[in-house]
């Protein structure tokens, strides 16, 4: 927690735009790996088990849309709510939450470019 908070100070302090974007891109990687630590332990205090990071995805991008594409089975036999998306300006966070109770997450950030989060959206294909 204290690197998160020095982090933002020093990016506080960033007189160049060049430190400030290593600084950004450093204090993304810090938040995520403390939103992670902190969502991955349960009411215990203990490390989730079964929570797991999706590292298999693959992209196609043309014009101005860029399409993730992604592996989870039997995701056609959740209901929808148990599959959620959450766009940033440099980020996106995608959860599904199995039948069992464990998630899978693919959290992408830094994205390389801003993205238009109003109009970015996501879809379940079988």
């Amino acid at each position: 927690m204290a690197d998160l908070a020095e982090c933002r100070e020093l990016l506080g302090r960033a007189e160049t735009e060049r430190s400030r974007r290593l600084l950004q891109t450093e204090l993304a990687v810090l938040e995520d790996e403390h939103r992670v630590a902190l969502s991955a332990k349960d009411a215990y205090g203990l490390p989730a088990a079964g929570d797991h990071r999706l590292a298999s995805y693959a992209w196609d991008q043309s014009g101005k849309f860029v399409r993730l594409y992604i592996t989870v089975e039997n995701v056609h036999n959740l209901p929808a709510g148990n599959i959620t998306c959450s766009f940033e300006p440099l980020a996106l966070d995608l959860r599904v939450r199995g039948s069992d109770g464990k998630e899978k997450y693919l959290l992408l950030r830094p994205l390389c470019d801003e993205i238009d989060v109003a109009g970015s959206s996501y879809a379940v294909k079988t």
